[in-house]
């Protein structure tokens, strides 16, 4: 999934990692990336543990015959992360920024 405003760029990829949780990457890149990180990419990563994700299907209101990753791809994809935030889901992030 990409997502272009101006001359920043976000692409995003949603997958079940082979542990069975769920992984949402991005990478920004851009004139406001290079502005607050003084870099020109920033990626970052959310993992939620495959324990969760019966909870998350339930919040998302995922239909039982559709994979969750694909699901999220095609429907929810700029406002999961948000949408899990605010429902407390247990989730690890992690971000790292090139060298220029």
């Amino acid at each position: 999934m990409g997502a272009t405003e101006g001359d920043d760029r976000r692409c995003t990829t949603v997958a079940i990692d082979p542990a069975g949780n769920l992984v949402i990457r991005g990478e920004d890149t851009g004139s406001t990336v290079r502005r607050f990180f003084g870099s020109s990419t920033y990626e970052w990563c959310y993992t939620i543990d495959r324990a969760q994700l019966p909870l998350v299907r339930e919040l998302l209101t995922v239909p039982g015959d559709v994979e969750l990753s694909t699901f999220i791809r095609e429907t929810l994809a700029a406002d999961v992360i948000d949408l899990l935030k605010s429902a407390e889901v247990p989730m690890r992030f992690s971000n790292w920024t090139s060298f220029d």
